[in-house]
């Protein structure tokens, strides 16, 4: 049957909404969806305690938790295929990476492929951002002035300006740059690339890369130790966790761990760190920095991204082929609550209000 460009565009159109008319449907017929099990305060205004930010892959949008109920207050529509989302300190912006779902097609078939900036009060796209490429993971300077998108395509990070929501520069790391993490105190902006085998340093004064170092195959997440010293890194391909010091930058120590390691979260006192593995379903949990395997156990059918809520009391652990995100009791060695979503949650983010 042939089809006019006209009706393809509409036909594209209806396509790349539909997850989401999809879900609207299912939150009105299932008002309560998005919480099960374990008993939290309802009597505080939705959000005061913290939201979390959900960025859901192929249904083109991400989801808004309230950290005091564990419940989903709304899905707000995104760009293309998100998978890395960036929350400004403030908690107004949302910066949204868009990933090509499907490498095989040309970008002028499914894309464009911008971050998108979401206003957090309306849940409106208030700008869209051409990096370069699409774009896989985000990460906000602690201070809240730029965020950084790891562009496969182009071998690296670019670099936004919150300001201004421009591109001030693309900085070039190596193959597949995949996630990208800054040190607590902003100074330096780290990034895996799994292409390479390596991580990367970049200076956040002349955005520049300083150092580098190789690391095991497959580079897929990383985080950095609380004080700054130590970064560990998921090597998805290897099935290996490592543990890297920063200055001078050299290897700690490296890790077997179950099959595909993937999303890595440190505590907040710096003295565990928790990565999920998705060929094994499985969660493991290792002292730092020596690496030490304290326990793993099966969770859910894919965990994926791993991060730790502000104040590090419990551990967000998002499951792609289940739909769902688990939280887990570190002290009590459990998962203490699942929440509901819908295909797929990838990254995630918070915003905790200041006093």
């Amino acid at each position: 049957m042939y089809f006019t460009d006209q009706t393809k565009n509409v036909i594209r159109t209806i396509k790349t909404l539909l997850p989401f008319f999809v879900l609207c449907g299912i939150f009105f017929a299932f008002p309560s969806l998005g919480h099960e099990a374990g008993d939290r305060s309802t009597n505080t205004k939705a959000g005061a305690d913290g939201l979390v930010f959900i960025a859901m892959g192929p249904s083109n949008n991400f989801a808004m938790i309230d950290i005091a109920t564990e419940k989903v207050i709304k899905a707000v529509a995104g760009p293309i295929n998100p998978h890395g989302i960036a929350v400004t300190p403030d908690g107004k912006y949302a910066y949204l990476t868009s990933r090509n779902p499907d490498k095989d097609k040309k970008s002028a078939d499914v894309g464009p492929f911008e971050v998108s900036v979401v206003d957090l009060t309306s849940g409106k796209v208030i700008a869209t951002i051409d990096v370069g490429g699409d774009s896989h993971h985000s990460w906000i300077s602690p201070d809240g002035t730029q965020v950084y998108v790891t562009v496969p395509a182009l071998q690296g990070i670019t670099v936004i300006d919150t300001k201004t929501n421009a591109v001030i520069k693309t900085v070039k790391t190596g193959f597949k740059a995949n996630s990208v993490v800054t040190s607590p105190d902003g100074a330096r902006i780290y990034v895996v690339n799994k292409g390479d085998d390596t991580l990367s340093v970049i200076d956040r004064k002349t955005l520049s890369v300083i150092d580098s170092i190789e690391v095991g195959k497959g580079p897929d997440h990383l985080t950095v130790s609380p004080d700054g010293r130590f970064i560990y890194l998921s090597a998805t391909y290897a099935n290996e966790v490592w543990s890297i010091m920063l200055n001078p930058l050299k290897v700690v120590t490296k890790i077997k761990t179950d099959k595909g390691p993937h999303g890595i979260a440190v505590a907040s006192d710096g003295t565990r760190v928790f990565v999920a593995s998705r060929g094994s379903a499985t969660l493991s949990v290792f002292a730092v920095p020596e690496l030490k395997k304290l326990h793993s156990f099966q969770l859910g059918a894919g965990p994926g991204h791993v991060s730790i809520a502000p104040g590090g009391k419990f551990v967000y652990i998002n499951d792609e082929a289940e739909s769902k995100t688990y939280i887990y009791d570190p002290d009590a060695q459990k998962v203490i609550h699942t929440i509901h979503l819908w295909p797929e949650p990838h990254e995630i983010a918070f915003f905790i209000p200041r006093p």
